[in-house]
C-alpha cells in the first residue's frame, strides 16, 4: 500500500483492520517515523481512532499540539496548538488514558506562567478554555 492517495489508503488500511483502534494507532506512529509523505493518511488513521474515542490516538493528537512536546513533523498542525493539546489530553484522560491528565496539568501550569509573563496567546488559550 501507498500513502499518496491518503483517502484510498486508509479506507483499504481500515477494512483490513476494522475496529482496531490501537493498530491504527500503532500503524499511524510508524508511518510518521518511517515514511515520509504520508502525512494526511496519518492524520487520517489519528482521526478516525480519536472519534471513535480511543485514548492512545487522542493523547498521541494532543503531543502532536503540545507546545512542550517535541516533533520533527507535527503531522495535521502546522505549528504547536495548546488549546487543540489541552481538549485532546482531556478527551483522552476521559477515554482511560492514565498519563494523559498528568500531560494536561503540566501543559496548563506552562500555559500559566506564560500568561503570568505577559504572553497574550497563553492567556487567550487559558481565557477560551474558561480557565484563570
Amino acid at each position: 500500500m501507498s500513502c499518496t492517495e491518503p483517502y484510498a489508503y486508509v479506507r483499504e488500511y481500515i477494512e483490513s483492520e476494522p475496529m482496531a483502534f490501537n493498530t491504527w494507532v500503532t500503524h499511524a506512529k510508524a508511518l510518521a517515523t518511517e515514511q515520509a509523505g504520508c502525512n494526511d493518511a496519518i492524520a487520517l488513521l489519528l482521526l478516525e481512532a480519536a472519534d471513535n474515542g480511543n485514548a492512545d490516538a487522542l493523547r498521541y493528537m494532543a503531543e502532536l499540539a503540545d507546545p512542550l512536546v517535541e516533533h520533527d513533523d507535527r503531522i495535521m498542525f502546522t505549528e504547536p496548538d495548546p488549546l487543540n493539546a489541552l481538549r485532546y489530553y482531556s478527551n483522552a484522560a476521559a477515554a482511560g488514558d492514565t498519563e494523559a491528565d498528568a500531560a494536561r496539568t503540566r501543559l496548563l501550569n506552562h500555559l500559566r506562567q506564560q500568561a503570568a509573563q505577559g504572553d497574550t496567546q497563553a492567556r487567550t488559550v487559558l481565557e477560551t478554555l474558561g480557565i484563570e
